[in-house]
């Protein structure tokens, strides 16, 4: 009962916390799949920051996080990287910037960590179309592993795209943040569950699962 009391908190202070991605970029999506890239990127090189420079935004190396552009320890710094990142970066056809609250659960379990993404919303076509033809997510569990997770399904047009995608050898295994309510829940390789929908896992109980899969829908 009250691991699920706080896990609805959990979502809730995601929801709350400041988003530094443009609302015009932002997909209509309950659940958004955005391509991530990480700092040493021909992509982050070319928006020409240093990210060296920004106030409170330290570097942090993880395998599980491999996206990440930064992160810090507070959530009041949040603001002021975010406007120190726009004062030397404001082309809306470059990189946009995305936060996650979510704790470094393989690296640093007992931290929770506020950490920086890099996305790039205008030039990722296939991965916009699939965003608009979301359809709802389902809690499952995994046949091999038995682990609980949630599937993100599609419209028939969308499971026709998503089936073209990962046959697609340039978008096989890609890093893409899973976008909740315009934050970043989780970061993966991009694949998919038979062709028909996403699969999204990292649940302890079945239960968080479950409550996530409503908290979600309910966005719709």
């Amino acid at each position: 009962m009250y691991r699920s009391f706080y896990f609805i908190l959990a979502i809730t202070f995601i929801a709350c916390n400041p988003k530094t991605i443009p609302a015009k970029n932002k997909s209509v999506a309950a659940v958004s799949i955005y391509k991530v890239y990480k700092l040493d990127s021909n992509e982050v090189k070319e928006t020409g920051i240093d990210f060296s420079t920004i106030p409170n935004l330290r570097k942090a190396e993880g395998v599980y996080m491999k996206g990440m552009i930064g992160i810090t320890d507070r959530q009041e710094d949040m603001a002021t990287i975010s406007r120190e990142i726009y004062k030397k970066h404001n082309k809306s056809d470059d990189l946009i910037f995305i936060w996650s609250s979510k704790p470094l659960r393989h690296e640093y379990p007992n931290v929770r960590a506020y950490i920086l993404f890099a996305i790039r919303p205008d030039h990722q076509p296939s991965l916009d179309t699939l965003n608009s033809h979301f359809l709802n997510v389902t809690r499952f569990w995994d046949h091999e592993t038995f682990e609980p997770g949630i599937l993100i399904h599609y419209t028939e047009d969308g499971k026709q795209l998503l089936k073209k995608l990962t046959s697609d050898e340039s978008f096989r295994n890609i890093p893409v943040a899973y976008v909740f309510d315009g934050a970043v829940w989780d970061l993966r390789r991009f694949r998919s569950q038979y062709h028909k929908s996403l699969s999204f896992y990292r649940f302890d109980i079945a239960e968080d699962a479950k409550i996530l899969a409503e908290a979600i829908n309910k966005k719709i």
